[in-house]
């Protein structure tokens, strides 16, 4: 039971990164949408589980996430597919790292002295075990919760405001970019989900469903709290709107646990991509250029932006360059 249990919540360590804590992953893919959020978050929830469950049972045919199988399910365009995705995410947390340096640093420039030094300081914490990255990812999960519940107790009374329903088109445009969300979040965890399985097995089938049960419930979470607060959706980091309101300590407590959550995402990000370079051939230092170059060139579209705009995009091409290949393969097991 254990074990199960730890699988579970090493899977939700992995996905519940920066992006889904600030409130900004929540928005952009459901809570905008008024009361169809509620489908799109379930429609999002299957596609994660489903797939997480195909890397379970098949966890023990891939070495890593971006190296090759030992039985070809992920050939080279997969894997050059997998390193953009990180590389896109590698720049959406240096931008958000530079952002929250921004709110608590009264200097000039704070955004382009954060951002830069955030990624490096992140490439010197990722030379270390990747063990802490779940333990802190889960401690943050739980205190993400916790927020979450403090800030809908706070909002008890106020009056909602009522978001205009969206066309047809637009509905068709979320149900997509739901399913993208979920396979770029399953995508960016190959890893972890391949470490948690047991094989082709019920024991599997059942982490997979209580995993994708669970962000279901954490998603639901989320969503009630900024479906009763629709003029928080503009803003980059939405969570942080509602600490203010417990005055200066309560803002600075969530910009840093939000800068601490943003490093640990970073981290884990660039320790998976240095390792799949260095697999490569790559030498340290063009390895080293390589991931913070690449990342801060991505992170010029700032962090908003690569949310709204790369996010859906990039899970939806995983899901067919990487995804239906391996489900075409093994198609036999289904």
């Amino acid at each position: 039971m254990k074990s199960h249990f730890t699988g579970v919540v090493s899977c939700l360590g992995a996905v519940i990164g920066a992006g889904f804590v600030s409130g900004r992953e929540v928005i952009s893919f459901f809570s905008k949408y008024g009361h169809h959020s509620w489908w799109l978050i379930f429609l999002s929830g299957i596609t994660m589980m489903l797939l997480c469950d195909i890397l379970m049972r098949n966890g023990n045919c891939i070495k890593s996430v971006c190296t090759l199988s030992e039985k070809r399910l992920m050939g080279n365009a997969a894997q050059f597919v997998l390193l953009m995705v990180l590389f896109t995410l590698c720049g959406s947390m240096a931008s958000a790292a530079g952002h929250m340096v921004q709110l608590i640093v009264p200097v000039r420039h704070a955004y382009w002295i954060g951002l830069p030094g955030s990624l490096c300081i992140a490439w010197l914490i990722a030379k270390g075990s990747p063990k802490p990255f779940s333990v802190i990812s889960t401690a943050l999960m739980a205190l993400f919760l916790g927020m979450t519940f403090l800030a809908l107790h706070q909002s008890r009374g106020e009056e909602t405001v009522l978001i205009p329903s969206p066309s047809s088109f637009a509905l068709m445009k979320a149900a997509v970019y739901a399913v993208g969300y979920g396979a770029m979040n399953v995508a960016v965890s190959i890893s972890v989900m391949c470490q948690s399985g047991c094989g082709r097995s019920r024991t599997s089938d059942r982490r997979a469903a209580c995993f994708g049960l669970c962000m279901c419930a954490l998603l639901f979470i989320s969503n009630a709290l900024y479906l009763q607060h629709p003029q928080k959706m503009n803003d980059a980091f939405p969570i942080i709107g509602f600490f203010a309101l417990f005055g200066k300590r309560g803002y600075i407590a969530c910009v840093v646990l939000l800068y601490v959550a943003i490093l640990t995402t970073l981290s884990a990000l660039v320790s998976t991509l240095r390792s799949s370079l260095e697999a490569r051939g790559l030498s340290p230092v063009p390895t080293a250029l390589a991931t913070l170059g690449l990342s801060t060139a991505v992170s010029l579209i700032g962090f908003a932006g690569i949310v709204n705009h790369l996010y859906a995009p990039g899970g939806l091409v995983c899901l067919v360059m990487v995804f239906l290949p391996m489900i075409k393969q093994n198609k036999k097991a289904y």
